[in-house]
């Protein structure tokens, strides 16, 4: 999308033969469990090229919106990520667009789901005002240094995956003309054959201990741990500590204390691993609710090992809630693999609370290569960071399929 609405006229590729393929292709891989997520769709064009372009960038909007059901992030966001030089005019197009998505995914919402009784965030938190003190914001810098280092490796990381699929004979042999050699309709056809093979490893790996043999359970998907990580508790405390965490709904983590952080790091490293090499696949998928999850697992772990070392606080009497650095994690790892700063504008819809918006605000500038002089000195360790070592996830894979486009011109060049 970012290569189409820059002016390059890809041939054949927004026909309504890729929107079925690309509609069916996502419920399948969605409904098979594997850590990917659509992140939007697109419209029919106009045949007016600067229409067209208005309404594509408008179409990723919705999209973003009706995902996690937050609008003015989502319009932010395919800002920043489609376009060059945005038009003001269409900013106004993109919002009234994406609310009337978001809007309309809330009443679907709510008739299909049963347990939503209200109109709510998608990912409710319910920290408190003094959830966080002034001198825990070293500790969210340190947080997003870390996510910032991993989003260049999970970036890096990608890249390797692809290309040795891509150069490697033996791995052309086995996944390309083997695999995925098929006449007709391919994006269906191997979403269809992925559904069934990755099911069952998709269980075993990221469904939460015990919880597929409920049946009828609707959070069979790995997206759903971002409820726990968000959680206003703590897995490593033991009851009767009012920190501790409701042990028959979080036994899955609450074993003992060292069972919490093996969990967490083994859950780091396999989701880390393995979401990428299922973004490999040729079904059609998003990258931001994978890296999403993975941002909150990272938060969640620190402030897991925070809580242990720290236990009467930073300062004393006031506790450590883990919950806080899962939900600035989540928006710090997302930015560093992106590139955007609207992610911390989205986090704010999807959890519904305010409270936690100067730490994520640090984490987003740490992230982020932002050139404007005047911003204060924690985005100038951004750009050592993140985006003095990567390239956002979406030019990556620009550059990867030789996509012509349009580069950033950079600082110097303006001189």
């Amino acid at each position: 999308m970012k290569t189409v609405i820059r002016g390059v006229i890809l041939k054949d590729y927004l026909t309504f033969k890729t929107l079925a393929s690309k509609t069916f292709g996502v419920a399948l891989a969605l409904g098979s469990g594997i850590p990917i997520r659509f992140a939007s769709h697109f419209d029919p064009a106009f045949k007016n090229e600067t229409r067209r372009a208005e309404c594509l960038a408008a179409a990723c909007a919705v999209g973003v919106a009706c995902t996690f059901s937050a609008p003015v992030g989502g319009v932010l966001f395919s800002i920043e990520v489609t376009t060059m030089y945005f038009s003001v005019r269409s900013y106004w197009r993109g919002f009234f667009a994406a609310c009337c998505g978001a809007v309309t995914i809330r009443l679907l919402r709510g008739f299909v789901v049963q347990t939503e009784v209200t109109v709510n965030a998608f990912f409710q938190t319910s920290f408190a005002p003094d959830a966080f003190v002034v001198k825990e914001i070293p500790l969210f810098v340190v947080l997003g240094v870390i996510c910032g280092a991993l989003g260049a490796l999970y970036i890096s990381f990608y890249r390797t995956v692809v290309l040795f699929l891509r150069n490697n004979e033996r791995a052309k042999a086995l996944f390309q003309r083997q695999c995925f050699q098929l006449d007709r309709l391919p994006n269906i056809r191997t979403s269809c054959i992925q559904h069934h093979f990755f099911s069952a490893w998709s269980r075993t790996i990221f469904f939460r201990k015990g919880e597929y043999e409920k049946e009828g359970n609707p959070e069979l998907k790995f997206g759903m741990n971002l409820k726990d990580f968000f959680t206003n508790c703590t897995f490593s405390e033991d009851p009767p500590s009012f920190l501790a965490c409701n042990r028959e709904n979080f036994d899955h983590w609450m074993d003992n204390r060292e069972s919490v952080i093996a969990l967490l790091v083994i859950f780091i490293i396999v989701h880390f691993v393995f979401s990428i090499v299922c973004m490999t696949l040729p079904v059609p998928s998003g990258v931001f609710m994978p890296i999403f999850v993975l941002g909150a697992a990272i938060g969640r772990l620190m402030g897991e090992i925070v809580a242990i070392a720290l236990p009467s606080g930073v300062i004393e009497g006031l506790n450590i809630y883990p919950g806080v650095y899962a939900v600035v994690g989540a928006a710090s790892f997302s930015a560093s693999v992106t590139h955007t700063v609207s992610v911390s504008v989205m986090i704010f819809e999807i959890t519904g609370q305010l409270h936690y918006i100067l730490p994520v605000m640090l984490e987003e500038n740490i992230n982020r290569l932002n050139n404007n002089v005047h911003i204060q000195i924690s985005v100038l360790l951004s750009n050592a960071v993140c985006a003095y070592m990567q390239p956002s996830f979406f030019d990556t894979i620009i550059k990867i399929k030789h996509l012509p486009f349009l580069p950033d011109i950079p600082p110097s060049n303006n001189l």
